[in-house]
């Protein structure tokens, strides 16, 4: 699965004219309604349009979102420098990891610097939850009720995880990598039912192992699928390389198959 995720991650649908005097004499009686048909005509399923949700450069998704960036204590900064397309790169601050106060009593922040953000393209839509790491940032939104949008923003490209919740469990069903090029990107649909019915089934905790080896010192009190998506839940939030949370969603996509 690792060899997938490096391939994922990669290095940086004419009328003929009759005139009046030509027209025939039709004698009214002659006229009757046309009769009623008692034959039913199937017509073909109209089915609903592909959902899909536009992409916008990164740029401007921050810039569309200033408000609940200042709401996180997030910094966004823009580039005035001569010969310097603002749009290109960002420039942002985040709170400290280790938090804490400067000599002038104000919280410490470290600053952000990301290339090319006029390339890489996000769904339009509002953040959920933002977290700044050093190699990138994750950026979750949600497309409605049933599907919320993990963002993992590499300086390479973005890589998308499509989630549902399931018993207050969020689940990672799908991840994809988005083209630099694309200007709409695919809604995949969760089975909410089928997910639903897998939750108390035991989990194979060999494979378990095998797909995510850090789980072995915890691997004998995990029971259900259920325990187990929720311990790696548990776990991405102690993560903060972007890779790695990208292995934890990978490996409840394939336990839960």
């Amino acid at each position: 699965m690792n060899d997938n995720l490096n391939d994922m991650i990669g290095e940086n649908f004419n009328v003929d004219e009759v005139s009046e005097d030509s027209s025939p004499d039709i004698s009214e009686d002659i006229i009757k309604e046309p009769e009623k048909s008692e034959e039913i005509i199937d017509l073909p399923d109209i089915k609903d349009p592909e959902k899909s949700v536009k992409l916008i450069p990164l740029s401007k998704w921050f810039n569309d979102n200033k408000q609940y960036l200042v709401e996180k204590s997030i910094g966004y900064l823009s580039l005035l420098i001569k010969g310097v397309d603002k749009n290109e790169s960002l420039l942002f601050t985040v709170p400290h990891p280790e938090g804490g106060k400067d000599e002038k009593n104000e919280s410490r922040k470290r600053l952000r610097f990301f290339d090319n953000s006029s390339k890489v393209f996000i769904p339009e839509l509002g953040p959920r939850d933002f977290r700044a790491l050093n190699s990138g940032f994750v950026i979750t939104q949600r497309y409605n009720d049933d599907i919320s949008i993990r963002n993992y923003v590499f300086k390479s490209g973005l890589i998308i995880t499509f989630c549902c919740e399931i018993n207050n469990i969020i689940v990672p069903y799908k991840a994809i990598k988005l083209g630099k090029k694309e200007a709409n990107m695919k809604i995949e649909e969760c089975d909410k039912l089928t997910i639903s019915n897998k939750m108390d089934l035991k989990v194979d905790r060999q494979s378990l192992q095998l797909l995510y080896k850090q789980v072995e010192k915890s691997v004998n009190s995990i029971n259900t699928l259920a325990e187990a998506i929720t311990w790696l839940n548990k776990k991405q939030e102690d993560v903060n390389d972007l890779y790695h949370l990208v292995q934890i969603d990978n490996t409840i996509i394939e336990i839960i198959k």
